[in-house]
């Protein structure tokens, strides 16, 4: 299954390239994508393409945490209106439950967890799915970096009792550059990717930045109206990214477009479409695509198209299809 991630994972990253002699264009051009592809901070791309051009540039650069360098100098803005979603609520618990809840309008198949480890200290969980046949370290290099600079600026002042666990392994010189950079304590070569810190921290009340709230929402509406508007394909869009989450009810797919879901129907209408014949065309493309193009376990793919049991994913597959997804993939592999 591809997933997407919206261009704006990109802020910054001209003047970061640039900061080193090097082109940004050149590392666009090799992981396939145009500069017109990233102006806009909304648009979507392939998550592996924004996982190739960190990869390619922290190889070329010489810079082993190229994407803790990125996520150093991004922040709320990044992440659009669930930046300014999350840096209105009252406590920064519930900004990361907002975080949560809309990860998946900024980047498909990336996971937030929050658990508590003791009394005093929870940790925050983070997981990406992109390709299961490739590592993307650079990635969640920016992912974790990104997250820690969100808290660290909605708290507004020295963040202390924090550490970051990265799975990626790093030489030693480098582990103290990122700590200095980033002003945190970073263990590498842990068995997860997650930020430990004080419960007390969910009760703090965000630093409100009211013009930064002004200028992320002021931009969204400019680029809503500049851009071409389909309401239909974003219907299409906002499915696809809710399918994983397991939650893609009618209801929820208006809320996330900001519709009523009367006005949902009446937009599928205009093409003669139901919202099940949608959710249904939807999950039939995605499963096609997926298993011609990805080894990815059928289970997987089942819950990634919002279905909670494989046998009801394997029911529908076989109404699809006549065959069930087990020998679909095995009818596949014989053809190669």
């Amino acid at each position: 299954m591809d997933y997407y991630v919206r261009s704006g994972s990109l802020q910054g990253y001209f003047e970061l390239v640039q900061s080193f002699g090097a082109d940004p264009v050149h590392f666009l051009n090799r992981a396939q994508l145009l500069p017109a592809n990233i102006r806009d901070p909304d648009s979507m791309i392939p998550y592996h393409h924004l996982g190739d051009i960190l990869e390619d540039s922290a190889r070329e650069l010489n810079t082993p945490y190229f994407g803790f360098r990125l996520a150093a100098i991004q922040g709320l803005s990044t992440i659009g209106l669930i930046g300014a979603h999350m840096a209105q609520k009252d406590t920064i618990g519930q900004a990361l439950e907002v975080a949560q809840k809309f990860s998946h309008m900024h980047a498909q198949g990336s996971m937030l967890k929050i658990v508590e480890i003791n009394k005093d200290q929870c940790e925050l969980l983070f997981d990406v799915m992109v390709n299961a046949n490739r590592q993307y370290p650079q990635l969640v290099q920016l992912s974790i970096g990104l997250i820690y600079k969100l808290i660290h600026d909605m708290i507004g002042h020295v963040w202390q009792d924090v550490k970051i666990n990265c799975r990626q392994s790093l030489p030693e010189a480098e582990q103290r550059a990122v700590m200095e950079l980033i002003h945190c304590e970073v263990e590498f070569g842990t068995t997860r990717d997650s930020i430990i810190f004080s419960k007390s921290v969910l009760g703090l009340r965000p630093y409100k930045d009211v013009g930064l709230v002004r200028d992320i929402i002021d931009k969204q509406f400019s680029q809503q109206q500049a851009r071409p508007h389909d309401e239909f394909m974003l219907v299409r869009h906002a499915i696809n990214s809710l399918l994983p989450t397991g939650d893609c009810s009618k209801e929820n797919v208006a809320q996330s477009l900001g519709m009523h879901p009367k006005k949902l129907e009446r937009v599928l209408a205009t093409r003669n479409f139901s919202y099940r014949d949608v959710l249904e065309d939807t999950r039939k493309s995605i499963a096609l695509n997926t298993l011609k193009a990805e080894n990815i376990s059928l289970s997987r793919l089942a819950l990634n198209l919002g279905y909670s049991e494989f046998s009801a994913f394997s029911r529908s597959f076989k109404r699809w299809f006549g065959v069930s997804p087990t020998r679909f993939r095995k009818d596949q592999k014989a053809m190669i």
